[in-house]
Order: structure tokens, then sequence, then C-alpha cells
């Protein structure tokens, strides 16, 4: 089963809204070119667009400028180049020539998506150019190479040069960003130089300025940006900024009227954003810190979730309250013991009280286990970890010693793994992991979170970075968690949400699975079936899988009424009432078609009953239980899955 988000574009669609109007393409002859509008473009064997040069870049520029939102088309970087002028922008159709300004224009918007390929783009940009909306009645300017974007992708991109600004918006990379997005691998080195004499309230981001709460719906003969927020839930939205780094200047020109209310990643956020392994390690700042955030201002439904993300400046006077650290980039010489860690390409010295995990790792047995991998400080001894699990059934373990290694193939580095182990109904919920070591007769204890399922969103959102077994292992195990949930809250009576007593729920799959997938597994299990003959002894033997733990196989065999004789099998049973019970503990999700042989003896003989968890799950499909055929065909996908990645070459 194909797993489906709940991209905005199901959303658009659940308000009546129609996708964006698409650029006008036409392919040469020989299939090596292509227009955008009046604007031809070199495109490579695998259909990008190619951005080899500062007029390929202008051309690009003017197509957008065009109403040309290039929606679906890659653009690939093959060089280093450097512009003076932004991709799209503000299009001025009237000047009334007065010193009050009140010009009126359009904003154009790039939706397609920019591949830096790892090279670099020298900007020499101003928000008085003719690209940025010059009325002086208004601040907003969004001064940036992309002022405008709606669920882009831009990747593997260096920014150099100095962006020059005396209104609002300004950004190394994006002034507004629209509609979700990701933005991965990104290196902003710019200097942004912000003039307060005009507005002293800033609202600049080293790399996107505003990550708003709009989207764009068609408009005659172009696109307008909606409020989204009165339209659907805002969590809908994703914006995700990985692997990103600004290492530029934010400037305040004017002494006199410092620039305040900025932003070290994103100067301000109207909506959900994910952060993982970003590092804010600023040059030289003089904007003022007075409203101002290291990683996100925030404002109405705004959120930002870090992972592993560093910063050398404290920018202000919140902070994420986990996956952040303040790290160092020169060792200090003062005895501390620090952990060195390559981020993006930047060394940087973590103290050790706020030492990061390294990575992580699944482990997919009977249970799913959540890896966290740490390096242990030299000298250290006693080195532990703890699990704090949130939501239903908060447990504290024991002290967990490291399971696992792993030697880094780069830097020789060897990080030791520790293991928390969840069942299918634990995998949204956040687990903290505590790491305990004795470093010179001191304690020495740090903290980290994750889950399961930000894990899991990882590989479901980065495709192209994965093969495609490991992609559906990731989307069934989602929707494993999720069918389950639905099943057993209702089985058990237990509630989804974020109390203490409540799992976390996986609520950002789609909860409808069609009925052909539903046909299709209940085909696929229908040769599993479940052998129990009964004795003089016996009167009915039961069984059921136990998800919330493990997956257990638990058969049930109820001798008849007044039997006291012996009660013998394979595996140890034990006596629960009138009934005794057997356990088959941790199967793997390859296993699940295995047949689990159980032989047991009463005063009348031996019999053998013969069961699987897809046997199982081919007796939910007659199941009236709500939710009981969607868990069903979960389960046989997540199966099949599993299969598939083991046996991938």
């Amino acid at each position: 089963m194909k797993h489906m988000k709940k991209t905005f574009s199901v959303l658009l669609a659940l308000i009546l809204f129609i996708t964006l109007l698409p650029a006008s393409l036409v392919l040469a002859e020989d299939g090596t070119t292509a227009t955008i509008g009046d604007y031809e473009f070199e495109v490579d064997e695998d259909g990008n667009y190619l951005i080899r040069s500062e007029d390929d870049w202008n051309n690009l520029s003017s197509a957008v400028r065009d109403k040309n939102t290039c929606e679906g088309i890659t653009f690939l970087q093959t060089a280093d180049i450097s512009v003076t002028r932004p991709v799209g922008g503000w299009v001025l159709t009237k000047t009334n020539g007065n010193s009050n300004g009140n010009n009126k224009g359009y904003k154009t918007y790039f939706c397609g998506n920019y591949n830096g390929g790892n090279h670099t783009l020298t900007v020499g940009l101003n928000s008085g150019d003719e690209y940025y909306n010059p009325d002086t009645s208004r601040m907003s300017n969004y001064c940036a190479p992309f002022p405008y974007v709606s669920g882009v992708e831009i990747t593997n991109l260096n920014v150099n040069g100095t962006i020059t600004t005396d209104k609002k918006f300004a950004a190394g990379l994006v002034g507004a960003a629209l509609d979700g997005g990701r933005f991965d691998n990104i290196h902003v080195s710019v200097t942004i130089s912000a003039d307060g004499s005009r507005t002293t309230d800033g609202t600049h981001g080293g790399i996107i300025a505003i990550v708003e709460n709009k989207g764009l719906v068609p408009d005659g003969d172009y696109v307008k940006e909606v409020d989204l927020s009165k339209e659907v839930d805002l969590s809908g939205l994703s914006f995700q900024i990985t692997n990103c780094t600004f290492d530029g200047a934010m400037l305040c020109t004017t002494p006199n009227k410092l620039v305040n209310n900025c932003g070290g990643i994103v100067g301000y956020g109207k909506s959900p954003i994910t952060m993982e392994n970003c590092l804010f390690a600023p040059s030289e700042l003089t904007i003022s810190t007075s409203g101002s955030e290291v990683f996100a201002r925030l404002t109405g439904a705004g959120s930002v979730t870090c992972t592993d993300c560093y910063y050398t400046e404290q920018f202000g006077s919140k902070l994420p309250k986990s996956g952040v650290a303040q790290v160092v980039t020169e060792l200090p010489e003062n005895g501390n013991l620090y952990v060195v860690k390559e981020v993006n390409g930047t060394t940087v010295y973590i103290p050790q009280n706020e030492q990061s995990v390294m990575g992580y790792s699944l482990t997919l047995t009977g249970s799913v286990g959540l890896v966290f991998y740490v390096t242990e400080p030299e000298g250290a001894t006693d080195c532990n970890m703890t699990f704090t699990i949130s939501g239903r059934g908060t447990v504290s373990s024991d002290p967990h010693i490291a399971d696992e290694t792993h030697t880094d193939t780069e830097s020789g580095a060897t990080y030791y793994g520790y293991t928390c182990t969840v069942n299918a109904l634990q995998m949204a919920d956040e687990i903290t992991a505590t790491f305990h070591a004795t470093v010179n007769g001191n304690e020495v204890i740090s903290s980290r979170s994750y889950s399961v399922i930000k894990f899991v969103d990882r590989i479901i959102s980065n495709p192209t970075k994965y093969d495609e077994e490991t992609v559906d292992l990731a989307e069934a195990l989602a929707d494993y968690g999720h069918y389950l949930q639905i099943y057993l809250s209702g089985l058990r009576g237990f509630g989804l949400g974020d109390g203490d007593d409540q799992y976390a729920p996986i609520n950002t799959y789609d909860k409808q699975m069609t009925s052909e997938e539903l046909t299709s597994a209940q085909n696929g299990v229908s040769a599993y079936e479940i052998v129990r003959p009964t004795t003089e002894d016996i009167e009915k033997i039961t069984y059921s899988v136990s998800f919330e733990s493990d997956s257990t196989i638990n058969v049930y065999v109820a001798p008849v009424s007044g039997y006291t004789g012996a009660f013998d099998a394979t595996v140890s049973p034990e006596r629960s009432g009138n009934r005794y019970v057997m356990h088959i503990a941790g199967i793997q999700p390859t296993e699940f078609a295995n047949t689990q042989t159980i032989t047991y003896t009463t005063d009348s003989g031996s019999e053998t009953i013969k069961t699987s968890v897809l046997a199982y799950a081919n007796t939910l499909f007659a199941s009236r239980n709500a939710g009981a055929k969607e868990a069903a065909a979960a389960t046989y996908y997540y199966y099949t899955a599993a299969q598939a990645y083991v046996n991938k070459d």
C-alpha cells in the first residue's frame, strides 16, 4: 500500500481550490531546449532546466515576472554565478508620481524547484531596485534572491554577497514562503545590511524572512494569496528546513535606530516549521536582540520543532525547549570537555553538558527500536542511557548499556547506540534519552528527545535520498502504527491525544484506506489459517496478537469443566483463570507469515496448533470492530514491505 500524506494540495481540494496555473512549456525538436513563455533554457537528460550563467538566471527571473509560476519544473545550477536581480519579485504597473508613493503592482511567485548543484550564487541586491515594491507607504519589501515562493524545494545551494534594505522582510534566500516547502543543504553567507531610518521592525531572516499561513489560488490570468488559517488546519502544512547554515552577517547600519524583531534562520513564522541539523553561526551580528530569536520568531499558529540544531550567538531571549545546543567554532583552552562535530561542513565544539545525539536508526523486531547514537567522552566510565516515554503509561526505564556501535567512515569516530523499544501505539510518543557518564569523578548528563514517527517522516519527506524499498517500508510502518492506533483505541477504550494517559496520535496520515487496498490485502492473507484441534479434555482454543507490547501471539487453551489432569506444551504455559496461555513473543515483521507451531499434551493425548500473525489478520477481516479491517490490511502491507526491504539487491 502506498502511504498518502496530507499534502497541502489535498487540503486545497477539500475547499474546492484547483492547482496553480502551469508554466507555458514548449520542447524544441531536438529535445535539448525548452521555453517558459518567451525564455529559452537548455534541458539535461533528466529534464532539469539548466542555470549555467547570469543570463540563464535573468531569463528565469523574467519568466517568473511574466506570470509563469514554473510549477513542476526543476532548475539545476551548473556553475558559480553572480547576479543582481531576484527570481520574480514585484512588478510595478503604475506610479502615481507623488512623494507618498501609493504605487500599483503585483507579486510574482516562483513555485518550481531549484537545485543549486552545490554551486555558489553571489548576489548583490538592494530593496530600492526595480524588482522590489517601491511604495513608500508600505514597509513590506521581501528583498531576497527568491522574494515570493510557494510549495517549493530549494536544495544544494550556497549563497554569498550582499543584501541591502531599508524596509522589512529581507533574507539570504527567500522573502516569503507560502504553501509549505522543503529547504535542504543550504549555506547562506550573505551580509544583510539593514537601514533602520524607515522602520526599526526589520523582521529579517538569515535564510527565510517569513513562513506564511497563506497559499495561492487561481485568479483570472494569474494567482492570488489566500489566508489559510481560516480555511484549514495549518498542521497539514510542511515547512522543512534541514542541513542549513547561516554564517553571514546581519548588520544594522543606523546605530541610532536599531533594527530589531529578526530571526537567525526564519524572521517570522506563522505556520509549523521543522528544523533539523541547522546551524546559526553569524560572522557579525549588530541587529538588535530585542524581539529577535535564534531560530525563528513565531506568531499565531507558528511553531518550530528542532532536532540537532546549533547556534553560536544567543540572538534573543527564547529558544526551543529541546533539540538545540549552543556551540563554539574554536576549541577553548579552559580544559572543559567538548564534543567535536561536523555540521554542514563546519566544525563545531559542543560542551559536554550540551552533548547532542549524533544520529538515529530503527530496529524492526517484535517491537520497533529507536537507537540513539552518542559519542562517549574520553576516559568516561559508567556510561548508560535512560529513556522516558511520554503519553500513556509513561515509562522511565532502568539504565541501558550500549548495544550497538557505529564507526564513521570519514572521521573514524565511534558512536555508541542505545536502543529504546516502543510498541506500535507509541510510535508518535516523544522519547527523552538521557545520557549518563562519569568523567574525572564528575557526573555528566545530557538529554535529547526524538520519536519513531519523526525518523519515519524524515525518510518519507526525502524520498530521493533513499532507495524505493526503504521509503516503502517507512510508509508501511507509519500506516501500521496509524491504523493499529485507531483499531486498538476503540477496542480497548483508551484515547489518543497529548495527555499523560494517552498515546500521541499518528495523525499526519490518510485515515481512509481504499476498498481496492483492503481487497488486495484480504486476498493476500486469505491463505493463512489457524489450525487448532482439540482433545476430549479441551473445550476450545482461541488466540490473539498483542500489538500493545510487541508482536506476540497469545494462544488460549480452555480445558473442559472439571479437568484437573496434566497440561504440557512446547511453549511453557501460564494458567489464567480457567485457561492455559502460551506466548510466542518478539515476532519480526518479516516473520508475520511464518507458521508458529505449539504441540500440547493432555491426559487424552497430543495435538498440534498452527498459527501466524497473518492468520490472525485474516480473522480481523470478519471482525465488526471499528478499524479492524484497516489494521489487518496495514499489518499485511507492513509484512510485504519488510520482506521487500530485507530481500532487496
